[in-house]
């Protein structure tokens, strides 16, 4: 099964989501949060992107940015590398945080940027974690209400709420709040990656009949295969279940 490419941005903006490997919490309290927040202000100052928006959940993020310097995959794995080995060495873990293909959905008009923040601030309230954006504290909404600072390039979305009205920040509320059937791709609507997927990738990756036990394989080539798999989006108890190979190994490849 190839693996399928990333679409490209014209505009250079990204909706971006990373979700924690087998849907695990990747932030369990506030330094957790704190932490993201700060490896990624440090990515921007490397990577020189702008970001738009975020939106921080227990187990998944949310970030809608704009790429500088660097393409979209070196910019977000940055970011998500140095935060994932701060967490496993603080909370005494190994392996993958997160799952190991970020999804990424290109922004192409205005209108379709400020849909997306949208919904991206909205994210905690449809997940029923507060009942307005601004009670959730680990998104950007707040810095566009103007009740914290730093991490958000807040400038574009202000220019472009201008446009619509004198009064931006009461005009970009309204918006927020307003309803809506927007719909973008998260995880939960991507291609589903099936156990027969799955199996005709193994083969394909072994050479071997399914039939026959992935024991016949060096170490070398079973933990190629492993590795591979975890890449194109396939979760590490699935590999387990559908190769029999013990979940404890596929976790620390």
């Amino acid at each position: 099964m190839p693996r399928i490419p990333r679409q490209q941005s014209e505009t250079g903006v990204y909706h971006v989501f990373l979700r924690g490997v087998d849907r695990q919490t990747i932030f369990k309290d506030f330094e957790d949060f704190s932490a993201f927040k700060d490896f990624t202000t440090k990515s921007k100052e490397k990577s020189n992107f702008l970001l738009y928006g975020f939106c921080l959940m227990d187990n998944h993020i949310h970030l809608l940015l704009k790429t500088g310097e660097e393409d979209i995959g070196t910019t977000v794995q940055r970011a998500a590398t140095g935060y994932a080995g701060w967490f496993n060495r603080k909370h005494g873990r190994v392996g993958h945080l997160f799952q190991a293909r970020f999804g990424s959905e290109p922004i192409a008009t205005d209108e379709y940027l400020l849909a997306a923040l949208r919904y991206i601030h909205n994210n905690p309230v449809k997940a029923k974690m507060c009942e307005m954006p601004e009670d959730y504290e680990w998104s950007s909404y707040r810095e566009y209400l103007d009740k914290d600072t730093g991490l958000t390039d807040t400038a574009f979305i202000e220019m472009l709420a201008s446009s619509y009205s004198d009064d931006w920040r009461d005009w970009l509320i309204m918006f927020t709040r307003s309803a809506n059937n927007d719909s973008f791709i998260d995880f939960d609507n991507q291609p589903r990656l099936t156990d027969d997927m799955l199996k005709e990738r193994a083969k394909e990756l072994s050479g071997l009949s399914y039939e026959y036990s992935f024991d016949l394989l060096s170490d070398q080539k079973r933990d190629e295969i492993i590795r591979v798999l975890k890449a194109e989006g396939f979760a590490q108890k699935q590999i387990a279940r559908v190769t029999s190979i013990p979940y404890g190994i596929i976790r620390r490849r």
